[in-house]
């Protein structure tokens, strides 16, 4: 590596030299302060005593909890909490409060100095710098600041392994500092690698972490959501920060450390791009740390590109029909429909009908005829391979013969419609396995149905389930009226056994569907056990319909299925049981779904936070809420629509206005024109974390149209503005991996949307567009905050992927508790927007305290204290730093003109406080 001499960035600049005087002095003051014990920032908090969980549930312990207990529980320890909750969160939506004026400079009493900076474009010869396959990337005038960065190489993928100052005592954080903006490369625009991640330097610098773990990737970048030209924050930067596990640190006041690229580790090996450039590192204590006051904060940069695509209404309207309407002719298309192949022997009789995406070529014998064993295997592996896509799509075929809407005028009433739908349930019937699933329990994916069955075994069935089971629902009266049911069809693809009637077939096939899902379907993903319990109420629905007497009654299915799958009542014995066998349930509140309304990815409330790809399960809920009214279980209908219209109103809180740029449909097109759209929070989600986070708008119709929610009406309505490409999928049949379920979502949008575009203009205001009041919001089983201060915006997850380590058991698989790990996900944009720091912070309590406690993040002038413990109220002790200082607690609005030194919270309480000014007078008490 050459560094620049002179020029912008090199060791001769004014700016790199008193860069590294003020590192020096840094690491001076550092030294001294470690002589005295009382410069600990984050005093260790005392062992607190609580309430005995196990003692308050010990007489309300039913083998099933009723839904008026749970909810009485929950008002109980939480009703002022979820109102204060309400009330602020609604008057952020309504705009009432404005914005409040950031302070443009205030000492921030829970930042550090930096122990140590590099310049990684330059650095110093003590920090011993060795390069693999990197490159400098030359200091650009203005915004960079006259750094010079470092870009690990193309192809190959590239590294750097530096050595800096730790503390030998306290939790070490390293803070690496990356342009937010494009990156201008010989005048091109760099693509950036989507991964870049901490080396550990006990394992001889290999990757450390890996997807869905703690800790896991440094920068996780999305390139194909950020604006061509752009970048994820652009015009400013971003500093991400990372607490070193203490294993590394411990004793030493050095640490060689290594940063590197590679792929997403979980799913696949490494997929190489170059890196973002890399400008600064800094190691410190604290987890915010001081930036260099001449460092460039950059310049807001308002979400300018256009607010409409330019499609009216009436045209938006007929391209969602016409593209749905291709969609589903295209699996009728794909569908095995020839008998002139069955006739040929180049597919199984016993597959006719079998629906696909792309088709299916059957492995051949030598003789040129299907090898009918190998082929039903081709063909049940790949329905494995997405979790029963093939299954899913039946549903749309149902839909196609049912409705009136303007996407299924080819569709609607046809006989040959109804013939498809019946044939894609034959093959169903044949194909399910003995205990009524469809993939197999052992051994690899392939044919578990007849004419020698074998069971399944896999909990991720759900959403198949549910599509044979409406897509039969919703063709049902056709089917009656023609006589379909009436015909005789082979069942078990065994020709030495009679034909049974389509009537007692499927009336099997829904049976064996629901029993399957009860005793087998129960996974750790509320998306998955969502489809899990969906799949239990439409097997019923429509075993119901062909034998009224063997339907399990409305009350049953919402006790045992409903209520514990959305969070209404504590997880079941059946879900339990089929994550953890060998251990009873904890006592406490199990949910899958929090009492705000935050799906929580995965296990719930036992090791689950806000998620937001995954956990974003409004679309689903509504669906079943708009299925159960149109079957007249009414109060099935209320309890979804309970959820519905608190979760509608707790994930506004993690929509943001921002620019947008599809993907191009093919790999060499240039990317379409940029549009403006709402974002979902990406960086401090439990799963899929992306920056920038993706766009996201789920439909809805029946939270917007029934339920008349105004703030998911505005989202819906801004999404509906914005909109760029108007496409309903991501990609073509065969390339994108989620076709299907964009085709299953599109349904009810194309199915409702006149009606959408005729509502008037709701008047409520996202709590997050621009423009409206400083407010606080968190959940608090899920661990997470929300909070607005004038320009300023925190989100935090609190014990962040706590108990998910995939190298490690889930603590209550082995018998034990689950415990806290010390680790808070913060992103926080502050200085009027102008910087953003992506932080893993160390918080408390430390790696294994309790959950049920008190969670504290101090973090620069913000500081979060949340009681999770749902019965008992604990205090809140304030960092002595922050004792006296004034500021504003945002959750209920209230000024604190003097911080006390013990804050006492409620059960269920969380403050969250922006601190505003210096140490007043006297200390409050409150």
């Amino acid at each position: 590596l050459r560094c620049f001499e002179t020029g912008p960035g090199g060791a001769g600049t004014t700016a790199a030299r008193k860069a590294a005087r003020r590192a020096r002095a840094n690491r001076q003051k550092h030294l001294a302060r470690r002589a005295d014990p009382s410069h600990r920032l984050h005093p260790a908090i005392p062992p607190l005593t609580m309430r005995s969980e196990t003692r308050r549930r010990t007489a309300k312990e039913p083998a099933q909890i009723r839904q008026s207990a749970v909810m009485q529980g929950w008002a109980a320890v939480g009703a002022t909490w979820l109102t204060t909750v309400t009330m602020v969160a609604a008057a952020a939506a309504s705009g009432s409060s404005a914005p409040s004026t950031a302070p443009t400079s205030l000492p921030d009493p829970l930042a550090s100095n930096p122990i140590d900076t590099i310049d990684f474009g330059c650095p110093e010869p003590r920090h011993n710098a060795q390069l693999a396959n990197c490159t400098l990337a030359p200091a650009a005038d203005g915004p960079h600041g006259g750094d010079a960065g470092l870009i690990f190489d193309p192809l190959r993928g590239g590294s750097i392994r530096f050595t800096m100052a730790v503390d030998p005592v306290e939790q070490t954080h390293l803070t690496v500092r990356f342009w937010g903006g494009a990156t201008l490369i010989n005048g091109s625009v760099l693509t950036a690698q989507q991964n870049t991640w901490l080396l550990n330097p006990l394992t001889n610098f290999t990757q450390w972490g890996a997807s869905h773990e703690w800790p896991c990737e440094f920068d996780q970048f999305d390139p194909s959501r950020s604006i061509a030209g752009s970048g994820a924050f652009p015009n400013r930067w971003q500093y991400v920060t990372y607490p070193l596990p203490r294993d590394w640190t411990a004793n030493r006041t050095e640490l060689e450390l290594g940063l590197g690229t590679g792929g997403f580790a979980w799913y696949s090996g490494p997929a190489y791009y170059p890196s973002r450039p890399i400008y600064r590192g800094y190691t410190h204590v604290a987890p915010y740390v001081s930036v260099d006051p001449d460092e460039s904060r950059g310049v807001k940069v308002p979400p300018d590109a256009p607010a409409c695509g330019g499609l009216p209404p009436a045209v938006l309207s007929a391209s969602v029909a016409a593209e749905l309407a291709a969609a589903v002719q295209h699996l009728f298309d794909a569908q095995l429909w020839s008998w002139a192949d069955v006739e040929a022997g180049t597919v199984p009789r016993c597959l006719f009908g079998a629906p696909t995406v792309t088709g299916l070529r059957c492995p051949l014998l030598p003789n040129g005829t299907a090898n009918a064993s190998a082929c039903k295997a081709a063909w049940q592996s790949y329905d494995d391979s997405g979790n029963l896509p093939f299954s899913t799509a039946v549903m749309a075929m149902g839909a196609a013969y049912n409705s009136t809407a303007r996407w299924a005028a080819n569709f609607t009433g046809q006989r040959w419609v109804l013939e498809r739908v019946a044939g894609a349930l034959d093959v169903h019937v044949r194909a399910q396995g003995s205990n009524g699933g469809f993939i197999s329990a052992s051994g690899p994916p392939g044919w578990v149905g007849g004419p020698n069955r074998s069971t399944a075994g896999d909990p991720l069935e759900g959403w198949g389930h549910v599509g044979i089971a409406r897509g039969f629902a919703l063709a049902y009266r056709g089917l009656v009226n023609e006589g379909l049911l009436d015909v005789a069809i082979d069942d078990d693809d065994n020709s030495s056994t009679p034909n049974i009637t389509r009537e007692n077939a499927y009336l099997n096939l829904f049976r064996g569907s629901r029993q399957y899902l009860l005793s087998t379907g129960a996974t750790f993903c509320p998306n998955q056990e969502l489809g899990d319990a969906k799949g239990i109420w439409a097997a019923n629905a429509a075993v119901r319909l062909l034998a009224p007497a063997e339907g399990w009654p409305e009350e049953l299915v919402l006790q045992q299925v409903v209520l514990p799958t959305v969070g209404l009542a504590n997880f079941s014995d059946r879900m339990w049981h089929a994550k953890i066998s060998k251990f009873p349930r904890p006592p406490g509140n199990w949910v899958t779904i929090s009492p705000v309304g935050i799906s929580l990815e995965a296990i719930g409330s036992l090791a689950g936070g806000y998620s937001g790809g995954y956990s974003d399960t409004l679309d689903a809920i509504d669906r079943w809420a708009e299925w159960a009214a149109a079957a007249g279980e009414l109060r099935t209908h209320s309890a979804l629509a309970d959820v519905l219209q608190r979760m509608a109103t707790a994930f506004a809180h993690f929509r943001l206005v921002g620019n947008c740029v599809d993907v191009p449909t093919e790999p060499n097109d240039p990317p379409p024109p940029a549009y403006r759209c709402l974002r979902n929070q990406g960086y401090i989600t439990w799963r899929n974390n992306v920056n920038p986070g993706e766009a996201h708008t789920p439909f809805a119709p029946h939270t917007a149209l029934v339920l008349r929610n105004p703030t998911y009406i505005r989202e819906l309505q801004l999404h509906l503005q914005y909109a760029g490409n108007s496409s309903l999928f991501a990609g073509r049949p065969g390339q994108d991996a989620h076709w299907v379920s964009e085709l299953i979502n599109a349904l009810p949008l194309a199915e409702h949307l006149d009606a959408l575009l005729a509502l008037p203009p709701s008047t409520t205001r996202l709590p997050l567009e621009p423009g409206t009041g400083d407010f606080g919001w968190a959940d608090n089983v899920g661990r997470s905050v929300v909070a607005r201060y004038g320009e300023d915006v925190i989100f935090a997850t609190l014990q962040w992927r706590h108990d998910t380590n995939h190298t490690t058991p889930f603590a209550p698989s082995v018998g034990l508790p689950v415990t806290a790990n010390g680790v808070c996900r913060v992103e926080l944009v502050e200085r009027n927007q102008t910087r953003m720091r992506l932080a893993n912070a160390g918080c408390f309590p430390e790696s294994g305290g309790p959950l049920t406690t008190v969670h504290s993040l101090f973090f620069g002038p913000w500081l979060v204290g949340m009681n999770s413990n749902l019965y008992s109220g604990l205090p809140f002790r304030i960092p002595t730093a922050c004792v006296g200082r004034s500021g504003v607690e945002l959750v209920s609005g209230q000024t604190i003109p003097s911080l006390p030194a013990v804050w006492p919270l409620a059960a269920n309480q969380t403050v969250v406080v922006r601190l505003t000014g210096e140490v007043a007078g006297a200390v409050a008490q409150l």
